[in-house]
């Protein structure tokens, strides 16, 4: 198993220039990986029913 060390990215914010995408996995690895997890999934199914609903 890698070390934490391994996955953290230590570039400079705001230099890829995608400060949206950035700030958002930023926030994304602060919070606990569950919660996370679960805001995606309901995100996701959100959008699949309200697609459902659409047509």
């Amino acid at each position: 198993m890698k070390r934490k060390e391994d996955y953290e990215d230590d570039a400079r914010f705001g230099s890829s220039g995608f400060i949206e995408w950035e700030s958002l996995f930023k926030l994304f690895n602060k919070i606990p990986y569950r919660l996370a997890k679960g805001f995606a999934l309901i995100i996701g199914t959100s959008y699949v029913i309200l697609g459902a609903w659409v047509i």
